[in-house]
């Protein structure tokens, strides 16, 4: 970076210094714990990264950016084409992550310049929680850090991310009841189905050992 101070006026008055700093920009990067990060190699093929959740339990992911531009402003942009249960918090930024800014100030005949700690917003973090308290169909999102204080604004790479709820397979109709009498020398013909709302899964039908009484 380059910074160049400036001030202006005449022989009796100066102005306030003021200063302009010269850059060169890059764009923000997703960091750990992120779920994909721009380096993995699924992510560079465009391969989602997959969650397999289970019900009753609690969901949480967080999307963290940094900028290496101190004085760049990143966001952590979420976009979704269907239905995602849940819910996204606005971008948090780090509190620690402070730098002096001078403020011009002019009181009781005095002035001058002090310094003001003010929170940088150049590292980022946005998370997803979600409690599945039944099944939910599979979704998916995708993400991407971006500055959010430039009309030309760099941005990461795009990662998509796709969540399951587990479900357990089900007998449905016409599978028989616990209980089936039959009349002796005749035939007896059973039907066993079953299901799972994950439509990607793939079930199977086994039998128990069988008991005599």
């Amino acid at each position: 970076s380059v910074v160049l101070a400036f001030s202006s006026g005449s022989a009796q008055n100066t102005s306030v210094p003021f200063q302009v700093a010269v850059q060169n920009n890059a764009p923000p990067q997703l960091l750990a714990p992120s779920p994909g990060l721009c380096s993995d190699q699924s992510v560079l093929d465009g391969e989602p990264v997959k969650f397999y959740v289970m019900q009753g339990t609690r969901f949480a992911l967080e999307l963290r950016a940094e900028d290496t531009n101190p004085s760049d402003e990143v966001t952590v942009a979420v976009q979704h084409g269907g239905p995602v249960p849940g819910y996204f918090t606005e971008d948090v930024y780090n509190a620690n992550n402070t730098q002096d800014r001078s403020v011009s100030f002019s009181c009781g005949g005095n002035s001058g310049l002090v310094n003001v700690p003010e929170v940088l917003r150049n590292k980022v973090s946005k998370h997803f929680i979600w409690n599945p308290v039944a099944w939910f169909p599979p979704f998916t999102f995708t993400y991407f850090a971006t500055e959010a204080n430039k009309v030309s604004a760099e941005k990461s790479c795009t990662v998509t991310v796709a969540v399951e709820v587990c479900h357990r397979p089900g007998f449905v109709v016409a599978s028989p009841i616990p209980a089936v009498y039959g009349l002796a020398s005749a035939p007896v013909v059973l039907t066993i189905r079953a299901e799972d709302l994950n439509e990607e899964d793939v079930i199977s039908i086994e039998l128990a050992e069988p008991s005599r009484e």
